[in-house]
C-alpha cells in the first residue's frame, strides 16, 4: 500500500505488509467539548484534522505510507465538563487507556505514531505524553503527541499576532483563533451572526484560566475567551498552514530518528 489509507478500511494483512521502517500512523485526539455558543462541540477535532491532513499529504509525497486511525474523541476537558454535551475523562483513567492503544499498534508493527491534537488543556497533553513514555518502554512505540506546545508558546509571546492581525493575548478558547479556523474547517457549523455579536473576553491563560475551575467563572460564562467577532476564514487558513508547517517539520525529524520532545512537551510549563 502506498499513499494515505484509513485504518478501519484496511484488512489486517494489508497492515501486516506495510514497510514497518517507513509507515506512519496518525491519530487525531481531542475531546467533545463546548466551544462557546457559536461553535460546535467537535471544534478541536475539526481544526486538528486540517493540520493532520496537510501533514499526511506531506509525508505521503515523501514516500511514506500513511495510515489514518479513527479519532479518539474523549479526553480531559476540565473547564468545560459542566456544559451540556461536553465529556471529560479523568487523567488517571485516560493514561492506561491511551498506553494500551499505543502498545496495540506498536506490538503489531506500527511503531511510528503521531498523535495530532491542539486541545490546549494541560491534563490532556500531559496524559498523552505519559502514555507515549510508557508505550516506548513497554512496546518500543515511537510516539509523539500534538502541537499544543507550539500554540502555547505562540499565545504566550504573541508570535501569531501578525497572523491574527491583532494581539493574541487572552485568545485561548473559541475566540478569534478557533473561530477563524472553524470558518475554514466547517463553515456551516459556525453561527457567524452570533459570533459577530459576542463581546471580547480577555482572560490571561496563566493568571486566570489556570486558576479557574470552570469556564462558567470566566467572562459571561458562555465558554469562550478572546474576540470571536473578528474571526474570518483567511486568518484560519494562515493558522492552519502555520501549524501544519511547524508541526510537520518536527514530525519529519521524529520519523528520521530525532528526539523532538523538548519542542513538544508541556511538562516544563505545567509539570505533571
Amino acid at each position: 500500500m502506498a499513499g494515505i489509507a484509513r485504518l478501519e478500511e484496511l484488512t489486517w494483512t494489508a497492515v501486516r505488509d506495510l514497510p514497518a521502517e517507513r509507515a506512519v500512523l496518525l491519530i487525531l485526539s481531542s475531546p467533545i467539548e463546548q466551544h462557546g455558543p457559536h461553535l460546535p462541540l467537535g471544534s478541536d477535532l475539526f481544526q486538528a484534522a486540517l493540520v493532520r491532513d496537510r501533514i499526511a499529504q506531506r509525508l505521503a509525497s515523501a514516500g511514506r505510507p500513511v495510515v489514518i486511525a479513527p479519532a479518539i474523541p474523549y479526553s480531559t476537558a476540565v473547564l468545560s465538563r459542566t456544559y451540556p454535551g461536553s465529556v471529560s475523562v479523568r487523567a488517571r483513567h485516560l493514561v492506561p487507556f491511551l498506553t494500551d492503544v499505543l502498545n496495540s499498534f506498536a506490538t503489531n508493527g506500527l511503531r511510528s505514531i503521531v498523535v495530532v491534537s491542539q486541545h490546549i488543556d494541560p491534563p490532556h497533553v500531559l496524559a498523552w505524553e505519559e502514555a507515549c513514555r510508557r508505550a516506548a518502554d513497554e512496546s518500543g512505540a515511537r510516539a509523539i503527541e500534538g502541537y499544543e506546545r507550539l500554540v502555547f508558546d505562540d499565545l504566550r509571546d504573541d508570535t501569531i499576532a501578525p497572523l491574527l492581525g491583532a494581539s493574541s493575548c487572552g485568545d485561548s478558547h473559541a475566540g478569534l483563533f478557533e473561530t477563524s479556523v472553524m470558518m475554514l474547517a466547517r463553515p456551516h457549523l459556525v453561527d457567524t451572526d452570533l459570533a459577530r455579536r459576542l463581546p471580547p473576553v480577555h482572560a490571561d491563560f496563566d493568571a486566570e484560566l489556570r486558576a479557574a475551575r470552570d469556564f462558567h467563572e470566566i467572562g459571561e460564562g458562555l465558554g469562550y475567551t478572546g474576540d470571536p467577532a473578528r474571526a474570518n476564514p483567511e486568518i484560519g487558513r494562515r493558522l492552519v498552514e502555520h501549524y501544519a508547517r511547524k508541526f510537520g517539520d518536527l514530525v519529519e525529524q521524529h520519523l528520521e530518528g530525532a528526539d523532538v520532545w523538548e519542542r513538544l512537551s508541556v511538562r516544563p510549563l505545567f509539570g505533571g
